[in-house]
């Protein structure tokens, strides 16, 4: 009898843990949403103080809201017909835009295709510029969420919340996936499906499975052609990044997953590649400098943990002080995936010196550096597992330790932290862990100081922190 229940109470307690992960992501998410409507509330609450909307008196006023209005309008039209005109075929030239044009190569640009801009079907116009602002704050929970779906798949599972959720941050509120977010709304699409593409891509070449990779592949495609093309060459770096010859039975399977989303878009990519290369940017041709101005150099330091407005080759980083402190212990004790990471920052920093990798991922027409969301995404994703990798080493988590292990765990964490201030000893080299990223973040000073950053009250406090 007492064996009986012996077995059955381990029985139980196997249960229980293996329900365990799932709890623990499911309160990670949970965590996570608590924590961007905190966060996205602080903002509203200082536009609100401010008595300003986020509408950009711009660009903002003048396309997007009127762009989102006119495609509801359309989409409600068209309703319309079918119901009682029983016609399926959609009004696709109105005289209405500019002398007349062609009403899908038109508005692809601002999202057509986009689920959350076909959703204002549903939206009185009155309340268009309320819709307009929560498609911001949705499309940026989305960009967070799906940034940590990839991050706990790409590591196992194995990454700890408070890493995990530093991270996600980072990412979210980060200059190109806020900032620009409310200039140009559309801008925000890129950071939405970025995480899902790769995740995608690591799927198929792990598991075989494609039908995420497709789906990806096609909402890209229909939201945004121009973003898509950028999108294109981030999954073929990320594919070389992280390749492996095991995988090499799965890459017929990528290009076929591939060829579907391409496939299933065409309705919407094809007329939109006929109008995209008659554009005059296109055919015209356009020329790029060498190298930036070195006023630009400079002003990347001070663009890291601030705000710092790039108008012409549209450079946004911004992202959080944190990273400061974290970036430089990248080149310490690695895993395989932290390694992916510090090759992806070195071809960050590389792009982001010669104008002509912008002009590239601008298919040639300008030199630009909207590509930078990736930037985002890369460092947001190195800060994650440098915390993880630091605080809490490659040491499986104390509910999977039995009770002799967890209490020695705890132990040697104890006598850690009265070693050292932040609980872990940060590097066994003092030269790299200690002096290195002070002369870093010197050198990060001095360059604020000459580009008169100091005025900056945004600054004062992200040095602070930093």
């Amino acid at each position: 009898m007492q064996k009986n229940e012996f077995l059955a109470g381990n029985e139980k307690e196997e249960g229980s843990r293996s329900r365990c992960p799932v709890q623990r992501r499911n309160l990670l998410y949970l965590f996570y949403t608590m924590l961007f409507g905190l966060c996205l509330f602080g903002v509203l609450i200082y536009f609100r103080m401010a008595d300003r909307s986020l509408i950009y008196r711009g660009d903002g006023w003048r396309q997007h809201v009127k762009a989102m209005t006119y495609l509801s309008k359309w989409l409600r039209g068209y309703g319309y017909q079918m119901v009682h005109s029983h016609s399926f075929r959609p009004p696709l030239f109105a005289f209405g835009i500019g002398y007349g044009q062609d009403v899908l190569t038109t508005l692809h640009y601002y999202g057509f295709g986009d689920p959350l801009v076909l959703l204002s079907a549903l939206v009185p116009s009155s309340y268009m510029d309320l819709w307009y602002a929560s498609v911001m704050g949705i499309r940026a929970y989305l960009a967070g969420l799906f940034f940590l779906f990839f991050l706990q798949k790409v590591t196992d599972r194995k990454l700890h919340s408070l890493p995990a959720l530093t991270g996600v941050l980072i990412y979210v509120f980060s200059s190109q996936c806020f900032y620009i977010a409310m200039l140009h709304p559309f801008f925000m699409i890129p950071s939405v499906l970025l995480p899902l593409l790769l995740l995608g891509i690591h799927r198929q070449m792990r598991e075989g499975r494609g039908g995420l990779l497709c789906a990806t592949v096609f909402l890209a495609l229909v939201s945004n052609f121009y973003f898509a093309f950028m999108l294109a060459i981030c999954a073929a770096l990320y594919l070389l990044l992280t390749w492996k010859k095991e995988s090499l039975k799965n890459l017929p399977g990528l290009f076929l997953a591939g060829g579907k989303g391409i496939a299933l878009s065409s309705f919407i990519l094809l007329p939109v590649l006929l109008q995209f290369f008659r554009q005059p940017r296109v055919m015209q041709g356009m020329m790029f400098d060498a190298l930036y101005p070195l006023s630009s150099y400079v002003e990347y330091l001070s663009d890291f943990i601030t705000w710092k407005n790039h108008p012409v080759e549209d450079t946004m980083l911004g992202y959080a002080a944190v990273c400061a402190g974290l970036l430089p212990f990248v080149s310490g004790r690695e895993s395989r995936v932290l390694r992916v990471a510090k090759r992806a920052l070195l071809l960050c920093l590389l792009f982001l010196l010669f104008p002509f990798f912008g002009t590239a991922f601008n298919a040639f027409a300008y030199t630009t550096n909207r590509w930078t969301f990736a930037a985002g995404m890369v460092v947001a994703a190195s800060c994650a597992l440098v915390m993880n990798e630091r605080l809490y080493g490659d040491r499986p988590q104390s509910e999977e330790l039995t009770g002799g292990e967890a209490l020695e765990r705890n132990s040697l964490q104890g006598a850690l932290e009265k070693k050292h201030s932040f609980g872990v000893s940060l590097t066994k080299r003092p030269l790299v862990g200690k002096i290195l990223p002070a002369m870093i973040f010197v050198l990060y000073l001095a360059a604020c100081f000459f580009t008169g950053q100091f005025q900056n009250p945004a600054f004062v406090f992200s040095a602070f922190l930093a």
